[in-house]
C-alpha cells in the first residue's frame, strides 16, 4: 500500500513571485502561515500576476523570512536589490515600478 507524503513545502510570500522552500510550515487561518501575505497591485487596484503581465516572471526573488527581507534581481542577470518588506515598502514599490509592477500590499 502506498501512503501520500509531502515531498516539499513552498509558500509564496508575495503573490506571483518566487516561492520560499521550507522544511516545515505552520498552518495559518486559511492557508500556510505567510503564504501570499503580500500581493502586487497595479495602479487600477487589480492584482498583478503572470496572466496579466509576464514581467513578473522576469524577476528573481529570494527571501529571508525571519528578517522580513526580499532580494530581487532580473532573471537575465544584473544587480541584486534587497528590501525590508515593511520598512522599505516605498523603495520596493519604486523598484517594482521599473518593471511596471506598482504597489505592494
Amino acid at each position: 500500500m502506498h501512503y501520500p507524503h509531502v515531498s516539499r513545502i513552498g509558500i509564496y510570500l508575495i503573490k506571483s513571485l518566487d516561492a520560499v522552500e521550507l522544511q516545515q510550515a505552520e498552518i495559518g487561518l486559511h492557508s500556510l502561515l505567510h503564504d501570499r501575505e503580500f500581493a502586487l497591485l497595479a495602479n487600477d487596484g487589480r492584482f498583478i500576476n503572470g496572466k496579466r503581465t509576464g514581467l513578473v516572471n522576469e524577476l528573481k526573488a529570494e527571501y529571508h523570512l525571519e528578517k522580513r527581507v526580499i532580494s530581487l534581481s532580473p532573471r537575465a542577470g544584473g544587480n541584486v536589490y534587497t528590501f525590508h518588506l515593511i520598512n522599505d515598502a516605498r523603495k520596493l514599490e519604486t523598484y517594482l515600478s521599473e518593471f511596471s509592477l506598482i504597489k505592494l500590499k
